[in-house]
C-alpha cells in the first residue's frame, strides 16, 4: 500500500473526538477514516427474539440519543476537516468493503467488553490479518489496561491488598 493509504477508525461505543485514542493515533500517521457500523442484528426489535429476549435489545429512547451522538460526531468531525461514514451490517463485513474500497493500510479502535463484541474484534483481526492490514485496539474501560497487570485479572479475586501493591 502506498504512504498515503488512510487508516480506519471504527467507533464503537466512545463516540467523543476528545480524548479518543485510536482517532489521535490513527491521526497521527496520516489521513483516516471514520466508521460507525449500525448492525441490524443489535439495533432491531427482531434481533430480541433470536436471543430469546422479551423486549427489544434497543429502545426508542437509546436508538434517539445513538442517531444524535452520531450526528454531533459527524459535525466536530467535519469541524476538523474530516467525516463519519456509517454503514449498515455487521463491523467485520463493512470493515472488509471499506478497506478495499480506501485501500486502508491500519484499522483503529476501542477494546470492548461482552461476547458479542469480543467476537466483533475476532472477526475484525480476521479481516485485518487476510487483507494484510494492521489492527491496534485501545483499552479505555478501567484505568490500566489488564495487559499491564503484573497478574491475570481472573487472579484477582483474593488478592486486593497483594493486587495493589504489586500494581
Amino acid at each position: 500500500m502506498s504512504e498515503a493509504a488512510p487508516s480506519i477508525v471504527w467507533f464503537r461505543r466512545d463516540l467523543r473526538v476528545v480524548d479518543h485514542e485510536p482517532l489521535t493515533s490513527a491521526a497521527a500517521r496520516g489521513a483516516v477514516v471514520c466508521v460507525y457500523f449500525v448492525d441490524a442484528s443489535r439495533w432491531t426489535p427482531a434481533s430480541a427474539q433470536g436471543r430469546q429476549l422479551s423486549t427489544p435489545r434497543v429502545g426508542g429512547h437509546r436508538t434517539r440519543f445513538l442517531l444524535e451522538s452520531l450526528r454531533a460526531l459527524r459535525e466536530r468531525l467535519r469541524e476538523l476537516g474530516g467525516d463519519l461514514v456509517v454503514r449498515t451490517g455487521p463491523p467485520a463485513a463493512g470493515l472488509a468493503a471499506l478497506c478495499h474500497e480506501v485501500g486502508a493500510r491500519a484499522i483503529y479502535f476501542h477494546q470492548d467488553v461482552g461476547v458479542e463484541e469480543a467476537d466483533d474484534e475476532r472477526a475484525a483481526r480476521e479481516v485485518a490479518a487476510a487483507r494484510g492490514v494492521e489492527i491496534h485496539g485501545s483499552w479505555d474501560r478501567t484505568l490500566l489496561d489488564p495487559a499491564d497487570l503484573p497478574f491475570a485479572v481472573a487472579d484477582t479475586a483474593g488478592r486486593a491488598s497483594r493486587s495493589a501493591t504489586e500494581v
